[in-house]
């Protein structure tokens, strides 16, 4: 989990770098059902200096991301992928997962 400031970098800057990405690093990022998946290689840097990741507004406000929200980071390290899930995006996929575990229990 990781928190996005007003500029829109995410928090964690170990995942950029477990994933082998730098500030030299051109991704690839887009929206897909509210989630926000970035990858190399792209066209964009994203990484800052610092090694933080900068999500574009344009990216954000598609996903429902404001700054403060918290969202998880899911990353295919084979694949040099990162899935970025907003609160929405979890609440949908909990919530069929949640009746389907209630279901289970009764």
């Amino acid at each position: 989990m990781a928190s996005l400031d007003r500029r829109g970098r995410v928090s964690n800057a170990d995942i950029p770098r477990v994933l082998g990405w730098s500030p030299s690093t051109s991704l690839t990022i887009v929206e897909r059902e509210s989630v926000i998946v970035v990858r190399a290689p792209g066209q964009v840097r994203l990484i800052h200096e610092c090694g933080y990741l900068y999500l574009p507004s344009r990216h954000r406000k598609a996903a429902g991301i404001r700054a403060g929200h918290r969202v998880l980071l899911a990353a295919d390290l084979a694949n040099r992928i990162l899935l970025v899930y907003p609160p929405t995006a979890l609440d949908r996929l909990l919530t069929g997962h949640f009746a389907t575990v209630i279901k289970e229990v009764r």
